[in-house]
């Protein structure tokens, strides 16, 4: 998302405010800034490319920035992705591996969108290749399945 801020250099004061007001209440990507020239005197134009509003950030740490999944999806995506990540700690658990080396949640947050779960629809979702398809789709699938046979997803 962007959004420009015209700032005159002479009395800029509220001008300056209300973009730091902004600034302090988004995420910003990048600020670009330029002087121009008019008859009734200079301004700066500043534009500043910012994250979308509704998905919630974090730092903690020093940690990467971690995504809101709950903010971003609709409510019924969020329920299949919750279950998703049932099914994945299962599996990671019977695999002695990190969840995150299964499925990352993004990946999780992908499949959630997907109007079916199936081998040929994981393999279009980005960062999941051949092998993990090969490894964990199945039993993804086969899961999956089971919960909404017992009504614990409309998806």
């Amino acid at each position: 998302m962007i959004k420009i801020f015209t700032v005159p250099a002479f009395d800029p004061d509220d001008d300056v405010d209300e973009m730091n007001k902004f600034i302090s209440s988004h995420r910003v990507i990048e600020v670009l800034k330029e002087f121009n020239h008019a008859e009734s005197g200079g301004y700066w134009t500043f534009c500043i490319e910012y994250l979308q509003s509704g998905i919630k950030y974090t730092s903690k740490n020093n940690k990467p920035n971690k995504i809101d999944y709950k903010a971003v999806l609709s409510e019924e995506q969020f329920k299949v992705f919750s279950k998703l990540r049932e099914i994945r700690k299962d599996i990671a658990k019977e695999e002695a591996l990190p969840a995150y080396t299964v499925f990352t949640d993004k990946e999780l947050s992908d499949i959630s969108q997907l109007d079916e779960v199936n081998l040929s629809k994981l393999k279009t979702i980005e960062g999941i290749g051949e092998k993990r398809v090969e490894r964990y789709g199945q039993k993804l699938i086969e899961e999956f399945g089971k919960s909404e046979k017992n009504g614990e997803s409309d998806k």
